[in-house]
């Protein structure tokens, strides 16, 4: 008789623990990602290819994304998380002894997104491209060419340098940009050193844009240094041109984000408004007097207030965009630092349940942005008491100020309004991000007033992101428009047989049938949005394009009218049958017609 195995007969060869993985070897493709990143900018800076390593990161910073439903979403993320981040990375950039060098610095923002993308375990994708992206580029290539038809036609130096002095601190910029360019980082980290470069008062002022000029001034001539004079204020130039195309583009893709999805006549519609606004208000005049700190600044900040009121469905991602938004605003133009901060606290307070599965990345990018967003506010403030400026005197600028508050905001608050009755909560966040705006330019006229002087300069530049937030608020009004029929939200592509029936576009034209329909009762399955879901899901359907759709109306019910159950085991449904209804004595005197007679009369 064969000897049966028991358990107590150990095994031949011990059994390998299941919880413990093999050592694996380094990925060969991370390997040579990391050699990729230091030989692409090493192969380009001597065959002066080197103007293409920014585009080149910008698309690998859009493919790590996953926030954003389009490619010019991605695209306008990437930029913007871009240039928050080389304003953190000047202080880097300051210190080690490369500077600005175009091969140190892509080879090092390469490196950081391979490292990242290795961590995260993303890989490369981007979203193809849709018609919709079409309508803000094309937009915003015609406003900016139409302002630089004078800058075209002054092809000479003398021509572009009348130009150049229409403006009050248009040459006080190139000076800075120049003096970064030569000390290969921040002036304000080596005051004594940039005596000779620049004059004391420019020591401390934002430089957040002037570096990424810079930088990207380097990239193009794919040289260190600064250019000659000549070809320095033609590049300022047309610096400042792109800049402001960012700020116009932003405007666009913001106008377009906060409705969700748009019928194609509305898209088109806002697209004119918003066009229209933005030549005819108060912006162009940044372009024109020279702020193109501030012009930056304001695209950071509109871009900061549409994540806030239509977020992303990341919440690492939102966290980390808002915090690079929030210190390249503290970088580039620190007086729309409040209303941001106060947009950003607001929401972290509204969604602090969903940030708390993420503590440690909220804790640590919290911590970053407060030591590093009022650093350069520090620095002016307690430097140089640049709070004296705020009592300067500004000229018919003001009056344009109040008329574009007074005159856009009553229209846009009443539309807001009407929209806030909705059930996307966008339209009630975007409505208290305008009054947190328009409240902030208020306060510095107030301020103004307190001390003795009429609200001037900071008051006219305190009303930009009222005026910016109100052009993106449009968006309410133009909502408001008739379309023609089938709706603002497209048609799914496959019908769900189980859901509820509606009445569609044939039975319109008979009321009559489309309120029958409407009150069948249910069969099946209603298709409606599960309030377990959270909030993480609601924002998901958000931003895929979907909106939050209405909840439909439960079917009142009626006597002896019966729902079927959901699901494939629902009981059939019985005939319904009317009885005679007979008086209480009837009934009685029916019984006792069968009683015997005996019994009748007792």
């Amino acid at each position: 008789m064969p000897s049966e195995r028991t358990v107590t007969v150990p095994p031949a060869r011990a059994a390998a623990d299941p919880g413990t993985p093999p050592p694996t070897r380094p990925d060969r493709r991370l390997l040579i990602a990391l050699a990729a990143a230091w030989l692409v900018p090493a192969a380009a800076y001597p065959l002066h290819l080197a103007w293409l390593l920014p585009p080149l990161v910008l698309l690998a910073t859009a493919s790590l994304l996953r926030g954003g439903r389009t490619l010019l979403d991605r695209l306008l993320l990437g930029a913007l998380l871009l240039v928050g981040a080389t304003t953190v990375a000047g202080l880097l950039f300051t210190v080690w002894p490369w500077g600005l060098h175009p091969v140190a610095v892509s080879g090092a923002a390469l490196t950081t997104l391979t490292l990242i993308a290795a961590v995260t375990d993303r890989r490369p994708t981007l979203p193809r491209p849709d018609w919709t992206d079409l309508l803000p580029i094309v937009a915003t290539a015609a406003a900016v060419g139409y302002l630089a038809l004078p800058w075209l036609r002054a092809g000479t130096l003398a021509g572009r340098l009348s130009l150049l002095a229409l403006g009050e601190d248009n040459f006080r910029h190139v000076a800075l940009v120049d003096a970064i360019g030569r000390l290969g980082g921040y002036v304000f980290l080596d005051p004594t050193g940039s005596r000779d470069e620049i004059v004391s008062l420019l020591v401390r002022y934002p430089q957040g844009w002037h570096l990424t000029t810079a930088l990207l001034d380097a990239h193009l001539r794919s040289a260190t240094g600064t250019s000659s004079g000549v070809s320095s204020l033609t590049h300022y130039g047309w610096w400042c041109f792109a800049t402001f195309g960012l700020l116009v583009l932003t405007l666009f893709w913001a106008a377009q984000r906060l409705p969700g999805p748009l019928h194609p006549l509305h898209r088109g519609v806002l697209t004119i408004v918003v066009g229209a606004l933005v030549l005819g208000s108060q912006m162009p005049r940044l372009l024109i007097a020279g702020y193109p700190s501030e012009v930056l600044g304001l695209a950071l900040a509109v871009a900061l207030a549409v994540l806030v009121v239509r977020p992303l469905a990341g919440n690492r991602e939102q966290t980390v965009l808002l915090a690079a938004l929030l210190i390249g605003i503290g970088f580039t133009y620190y007086l729309f630092l409040p209303p941001a901060g106060l947009l950003v606290l607001g929401w972290l307070i509204a969604h602090r349940r969903e940030l708390s599965q993420i503590r440690r990345t909220l804790l640590t990018v919290g911590l970053v942005t407060a030591l590093l967003a009022p650093l350069p506010l520090l620095f002016g403030v307690l430097g140089d008491s640049q709070t004296e400026a705020l009592d300067a005197k500004a000229g018919p600028e003001v009056a344009e100020a109040w008329r574009t508050l007074l005159g856009l905001t009553p229209i846009v608050l009443i539309a807001l309004v009407i929209q806030a009755r909705r059930a996307d909560r966008a339209w009630r966040r975007h409505l208290a991000a305008v009054l947190v705006a328009v409240g902030f330019a208020l306060a510095i006229a107030l301020a103004n007033i307190l001390a003795g002087v009429q609200p001037a300069y900071y008051f006219m530049k305190g009303t930009h992101p009222a005026t910016g937030l109100l052009i993106v608020g449009t968006a309410a009004l133009v909502r408001l428009l008739p379309v023609p029929s089938g709706g603002e939200h497209p048609a799914p592509r496959r019908r769900d047989p189980r859901a509820r029936r509606r009445p569609g576009r044939a039975h319109r034209r008979d009321p009559l049938r489309a309120h029958r329909l409407a009150r069948q009762p249910a069969r099946g399955r209603q298709t409606q949005l599960d309030p377990a879901v959270g909030r993480v899901q609601r924002r998901q359907a958000v931003e895929s394009g979907s909106g939050l759709r209405h909840r439909v109306p439960p079917t009142p019910r009626r006597a002896g009218h019966h729902h079927r159950r959901a699901g494939p085991h629902r009981l059939p449904r019985l005939p319904r049958i009317d009885l005679p209804v007979r008086p209480a004595g009837q009934h009685r005197a029916d019984r006792a017609g069968h009683l015997p007679a005996g019994v009748r009369g007792t």
